[in-house]
């Protein structure tokens, strides 16, 4: 008998009925299981030092130049801290620098939705307009 809050061997239990009758209702119960393990597994992730670790270590590669390295490091503190409004800001930049306006105009706006008074939001939403020649929504960001 297994104990409660035992996804995993709740899994396995699911895994093993599917082999002798493969239904719907199996399949459906086994997804809510594996939809719960994964936003636990989330939940754990989540460090606000960690987050300001790779934060740290993507500003370093920017100052380098290295924008893929640190989109990778700003990917990674978004993961450990999902509002950190500044990282949202700096990937922004780095999509500018790659000339990915999609991006940066999507970083630049989430920065804008957690906070309306972020400067550097206006200011990367600016600069991803400016960069698409859209001079008259660049106007309005500034």
């Amino acid at each position: 008998m297994g104990k409660a809050g035992d996804l995993d061997g709740a899994l396995d239990v699911y895994r093993q009925s599917l082999l002798e009758n493969n239904d719907y209702w199996t399949k459906d119960a086994m997804k809510k299981i594996q939809k719960q393990k994964d936003d636990a597994a989330k939940k754990e992730y989540l460090d606000d030092e960690k987050s300001d670790e790779a934060k740290a270590r993507g500003n370093e590669l920017l100052k380098k130049t290295d924008f893929p390295g640190a989109l990778k490091e700003y990917d990674e503190a978004l993961r450990r801290n999902p509002n950190n409004i500044a990282v949202y800001a700096n990937r922004s930049n780095c999509y500018v620098k790659l000339m990915d306006v999609a991006r940066a105009l999507e970083d630049a706006n989430h920065c804008l939705k957690l906070d309306k008074t972020f400067i550097k939001g206006h200011i990367r939403k600016a600069q991803a307009h400016g960069l698409a020649k859209e001079h008259h929504k660049a106007q309005d960001a500034w």
